[in-house]
C-alpha cells in the first residue's frame, strides 16, 4: 500500500514540476519577446535619427 502511495506521490510531483517548467519557460518567452520588442523599436529609432541626420 504504501508503495503505492508513494508512486502516486511522485506522479503528482512529476506533473507538477512539469507545469511549472511550462509557467516559466511560458514567462520568460514572453519576456524574451518583449525585449525583442523593444530592441526593435530602439534599432527602428535610431535608423530614423541616422536618417534625419
Amino acid at each position: 500500500m504504501r508503495d503505492k502511495c508513494d508512486e502516486m506521490t511522485r506522479r503528482a510531483t512529476k506533473k507538477l514540476n512539469a507545469e511549472r517548467k511550462k509557467e516559466s519557460f511560458a514567462v520568460d518567452w514572453t519576456k524574451v519577446q518583449h525585449a525583442l520588442r523593444i530592441g526593435r523599436l530602439a534599432v527602428a529609432m535610431r535608423r530614423k535619427k541616422s536618417l534625419l541626420a
